[in-house]
């Protein structure tokens, strides 16, 4: 979430340079603030479909090492599985449970 790729998609630019000892804090509060404006994830539990950021289509390759857990999805490769567990992290228990 720290890289801003000028898309309607991507995160929006901090308003302050990222530093050394602050950085964990900074792409923490980064991934908050993208992965709650309501333009970047959607859950449609009526229709059961969670729509995301194209940015972890793009991306989705950087979020295989950051998946520790990963039960079978049907008809989902790794990579999503990886991205879907990324984006548990960031969500509300009632969120997570609808996504995992």
């Amino acid at each position: 979430m720290a890289l801003v790729c000028a898309a309607m998609s991507c995160p929006r630019l901090r308003g302050e340079p990222y530093i050394g000892k602050a950085l964990p804090s900074q792409l923490a509060a980064q991934a908050k603030r993208f992965m709650g404006d309501g333009t970047k994830f959607i859950i449609d539990r009526k229709n059961k479909v969670v729509s995301i950021s194209k940015i972890f289509k793009w991306f989705g390759n950087d979020f295989l090492d950051l998946a520790t857990v990963k039960p079978t999805f049907a008809g989902h490769n790794k990579v999503v599985i990886a991205v879907l567990y990324y984006i548990a992290n960031h969500l509300s228990s009632k969120d997570r449970a609808f996504i995992l």
